[in-house]
């Protein structure tokens, strides 16, 4: 950044309207601002601070405070600077709060703080007004136009203070600062947040590995438990226990096999006889039912038999019809033969009227022919006069390609020179697009590093909610299955006690006195156990609860360990979430911007090669001579052909003036006469048309006379068969005894006649069939009562019942064994896998901690990083406290330190006269302006080369000079002054506040401020 123009108004000790020019001062590499102590040296780099990121140059100092208490309280308190970055120029105007008065009614009105910032980049500076103030970027709003001003500058108003604007009596703090404070400087102006969030990636996944194994085993112990073991010799005990009760139940599983067996062979013998019976019932109807049927059948056999009848009559039918359709046929042939006699007349009239009217074309004709003749001595002239033509033409043909090459040169002519203005034009937009890319380029890339850190914000929000929403649910269905696990508990173990004490009732029942118990072996029996009669459910009562009680403590188990979970993972996102801070703006604002920003590099286009312009527009403008010369020469060529086909035009006018001008081109001559000779052709050929017309109209008319003669005659016969035909028909009826209508009537069934045969003959064979059947059924019910199926099928399902509640006895006992088996299986491999997980996790735990400073030499590795940085800052800071010093001190990085705090960031003094270390704090008040300037230069240098979008061309040093004057001879300020021309002669200004009078002396160039009693005053000063 390097400053301009910067106009002050009611600020600070400034009255009025003062307006520094920086540009001289500047050119000199090395300036001062000199003046009394409370003279305003200071303020002016409040200003420029406040007029950048509207905050003064000390943090503390409130933005309201800066209004000149001494100004006129109409004029408003603002700050114009105007700066050049990045190849462009921009100003800023900022007014801040501050109280004004009212413009009616008196008082006081309070003014906002506003902001407005413009690009005036290709403006002369004298130009820049309030009237012509450049192109509008950002106004009004303080926070867009802070936003812009950051991303134009790379940097903030804190990162401002410490390595561009080095305040009075605090640039002395990052020399002293504590290792914690440092790495929060250093951390902003170095991005190495990527290390960061590195280490913390692999904390976090060091944690979830190890939660993972510590719940994993807890589960483990409660399946366990849940299953009423409290180790795993306990389990193999229960096991061994239900593998003996399995082979129990598989027992009584054969027993009921064999009943329910018997009892279906006796059913299946039931269900035959009751199908046979079931089988003459439906037999017997069948044969009822065809009986039922006799009289549509008797009624079918008649119709049969009339359609035959019909059928007989068919060709006496037919050739009555044959008969009718002839004469019908007759009759239209004959009327359409005495319309065409009618058409065949008139046409013969016409054609006669056309004859005619050719015959009186006759002397029209005779012209055309007499005029065609002429044309043709015409055309014999044009002929004799070919070679004139011929000269012609080919003067015509050099003239027209004299003008066209006349042209052609001209085009080119023009086409170079609008080719040359269009380039011209080009290379000019071309500079300006790609000086305006690489500005949105550098915007683009600051909006995306804050939707990174905006998306990962509304990520962790998201996740948060989602986690506590999931632990939520998982506790209330951990609770729902406990509740569930305890009822279903209290039911079994209720259940078995209560089977317990069955199975006891049943042994006392056995005891004899002075015999020895099965149980515990005693002889004597004081008190056996009374009860009533053996309940034969209560077994499947018990391994239902039984049953029971293991779904529910399942479903408890895997609550409980997904309700484990639910929480581990919010406690993590909770932790995470803590981490981020929330930002300024939001996603979809951002990715608006962001959006709008890319648009605007897309409306660019792809990037352009402004070398290769420049290039081909010199080219351009080489051959812009050369064209001009061709014009000319062209021009005379046309001209001199011109000439020459106007002499040729005159001489070949001479020979042809006994033709007609408007016959004496040739093809005009040509068409003339083709139009007559085709005329008197077609005039000649429409008579020989006419007369062969009427010749062929009269022949026509003759032929259709005949042909109605003939239809007239076959009309009448037809008329003859008509009648012979039907009296036929009449004739054979009544040999049928036939009526019209009756016969009409039995030849709708002649089409059916095939279809009513196969009817008789279904039935007759359907009727068989039946009566066989009945016969079949009869003999196979013959010598037998129908059974009782409803009780043989009863004893079925009673006996199948019993096998099924057995064989589902044995599967509860094998699946419960199964069960268990798993659950040992499971158990095994589980902590199988959490064994190898901890070995395989053991190098990440121990990488996460050394990368979180919690190992090793207890440094992090945003820390490290960090630290390498420094180390360049370092070297680069020594490169100007060797020469100030004469070589005797250089900074060192501590790499050892003491307590809990962190580590690797602390520096001290090497001094080269004792070979000892000295601590920052233990230098002199000269010695500690030299390190911390030599520090602050340093850190400027590394933190341009580092960040590529940061260019800091002009640096501001406030004070601390005073300091060296105790050096007497020793010739410090000399070297302090030298290191500051050498950085001058990097391209870069340096300008210093001091009232040391040698410093003043030493470099003239500058600014002197006064102190009056109106206000402090301003006056440019050169060498």
């Amino acid at each position: 950044m390097r400053p301009l123009r910067l106009t002050l108004q009611a600020f600070g000790p400034y009255a009025g309207r003062h307006t520094i020019d920086f540009r001289q001062a500047l050119d000199s590499g090395l300036f001062g601002i000199y003046g009394a102590t409370g003279s305003g040296k200071s303020t002016i780099f409040s200003a420029m601070t406040f007029a950048l990121f509207g905050e003064p140059a000390k943090a503390e100092q409130r933005a309201p405070s800066v209004r000149s208490d001494l100004a006129d309280a109409n004029m408003l308190t603002e700050v114009e600077l105007i700066f050049e970055a990045s190849g462009k120029q921009y100003r800023v105007l900022r007014r801040p709060e501050q109280m004004r008065p009212a413009k009616r009614g008196g008082g006081e009105t309070e003014e906002k703080h506003k902001a407005w910032l413009f690009d005036v980049s290709g403006l002369p500076l004298e130009t820049i007004t309030e009237e012509h103030p450049g192109k509008i970027i950002a106004e009004v709003k303080v926070g867009p136009v802070n936003e812009r001003i950051t991303q134009i500058l790379g940097y903030g108003a804190s990162q401002f203070r410490q390595i561009v604007l080095l305040p009075q009596g605090r640039f002395e703090t990052f020399l002293t600062a504590k290792t914690d404070d440092r790495l929060e400087i250093l951390r902003e102006l170095f991005d190495v947040k990527l290390y960061r969030r590195f280490a913390e990636h692999l904390k976090q996944q060091a944690k979830d590995v190890i939660d993972e194994i510590e719940t994993s085993r807890k589960v483990c112990e409660r399946r366990l438990q849940d299953e009423g073991f409290e180790t795993r010799d306990a389990l193999d005990e229960g096991i061994t226990q239900s593998e003996e009760q399995t082979v129990a139940r598989q027992s009584e599983v054969e027993a009921a096999k064999q009943k329910f067996d018997a009892a279906t062979k006796l059913f299946h013998a039931a269900a035959m006889t009751d199908k046979a019976y079931k089988e003459h019932l439906e037999a017997q109807a069948e044969v009822n039912r065809l009986k039922t049927a006799e009289a549509e059948i008797a009624a079918l056999e008649q119709r049969l038999k009339s359609a035959r009848i019909a059928q007989t009559l068919s060709d006496v039918d037919l050739a009555r019809q044959k008969a009718h359709k002839e004469a019908v046929d007759a009759e239209a042939t004959r009327t359409s033969a005495t319309q065409k006699k009618q058409q065949s007349a008139d046409a013969v009239t016409q054609a006669q009227k056309a004859l005619q009217s050719q015959n009186e074309k006759a002397a029209e004709t005779e012209a055309l022919t007499e005029r065609a003749r002429d044309l043709r001595r015409h055309m014999e002239t044009l002929e004799k006069a070919g070679e004139l033509k011929q000269q012609l033409a080919n003067r015509r043909t050099e003239a027209k390609t004299a003008q066209a090459t006349f042209k052609q040169a001209s085009t080119r002519h023009d086409d170079l020179g609008n080719r040359q203005k269009t380039l011209s034009k080009a290379l000019d937009a071309s500079r300006h697009r790609e000086t305006t890319r690489a500005q949105h380029q550098s915007h683009a890339a600051g909006l995306r590093e804050a939707l990174t850190r905006a998306k990962a914000y509304q990520d962790a929000v998201a996740r948060l909610e989602d986690a506590k929403e999931k632990v939520g649910e998982k506790k209330k269905l951990r609770d729902e299955t406990e509740t569930l696990r305890t009822k279903s508990k209290t039911a079994f173990q209720a259940s078995e006690a209560e089977l317990m004490r069955n199975h006891a009732q049943k042994l006392a029942g056995r005891l004899t006195e002075g015999e020895p118990c099965p149980v515990c072996g005693s002889r004597e029996h004081p008190a056996p156990v009374q009860g009533g009669p053996e309940d034969k459910a209560l077994s499947e009562t018990v391994a239902r609860n039984k049953s029971e009680f293991e779904t529910a403590t399942n479903a408890f188990q895997k609550a409980l360990h997904d309700y484990d979970v639910s929480v581990s993972r919010r406690d993590d996102f909770e932790a995470q979430f803590q981490t981020l801070a929330e930002p300024e703006r939001t996603v979809r604002e951002i990715e608006a911007e962001l959006i709008s920003v890319n648009q605007e590099i897309l409306d660019l286009g792809p990037a352009e090669d402004t070398e290769k312009q420049t290039t081909e527009l010199n080219a351009i403008e080489a051959q812009l001579g050369e064209a001009h010369t061709n014009v000319e020469h062209a021009r005379e060529n046309a001209n001199r052909a011109a000439t020459e086909l106007a002499l040729a035009e005159r001489a070949l006018e001479t020979a042809i003036e006994s033709v007609p001008e408007d016959l004496r081109d040739v093809q005009k001559l040509e068409a003339a006469l083709f139009r007559d000779e085709k005329e008197i052709a077609a005039r000649k050929q429409a008579l020989g048309q006419a007369q062969q017309n009427e010749r062929e109209a009269n022949d026509a008319w003759i032929v259709a006379q005949r042909d109605e003669e003939n239809a007239i005659a076959n009309h009448e016969h037809a008329i003859e068969r008509v009648k012979l035909a039907e009296a036929e028909f009449t004739k054979r009826l009544d040999e049928q005894g036939l009526s019209h209508d009756a016969f009409a009537e039995h030849k709708k069934d002649i089409p059916n006649i095939e279809a009513m045969q196969t009817r008789l003959k279904e039935h007759g064979e359907s009727k068989a069939v039946a009566l066989e059947r009945l016969h079949r059924a009869a003999e196979a019910i013959k010598d037998t009562d129908r059974p009782d199926i409803a009780a043989r099928e009863q004893e079925k399902d009673t006996a199948e019942q019993a096998y099924e509640e057995a064989t589902k006895a044995a599967s509860a006992a094998t699946a419960r064994v199964q069960q268990l088996k798993n659950l040992k299986t499971s158990i095994a491999s589980e902590l199988a896998k959490l064994d190898q997980l901890e070995k395989k996790s053991a190098p990440l735990r121990a990488v996460a901690e050394a990368c979180s400073g919690k190992a090793g030499p207890k440094v992090d590795l945003e820390t490290f990083a960090i630290a390498t940085m420094f180390d360049r800052v370092l070297e680069a800071a020594n490169m100007r406290l060797r020469p100030m010093t004469k070589g005797q001190f250089s900074f060192a990085r501590e790499h050892e330190g003491r307590g809990t705090g962190r580590r690797g960031l602390g520096i001290c003094v090497e001094d080269a006269h004792t070979g000892t270390q000295r601590p920052t704090a233990n230098l002199s008040g000269g010695e500690t302006f030299m390190a911390a300037l030599s520090l602050a230069l340093g850190l400027a240098e590394v933190v341009e080369n580092e960040r590529g979008n940061i260019r800091l061309d002009t640096i501001f040093i406030d004070e601390g000079f005073g300091s060296l004057d105790s050096e007497n001879d020793a010739g410090t300020l000399d070297q302090v002054l030298q290191t500051l021309q050498d950085v001058v002669g990097r391209n870069r200004a340096v300008g210093l506040i001091s009232h040391v009078p040698a410093v003043q002396q030493a470099i003239p160039n500058g600014f002197w401020i006064t102190k009056t009693a109106d206000g402090s005053q301003i006056e440019e000063r050169c060498g």
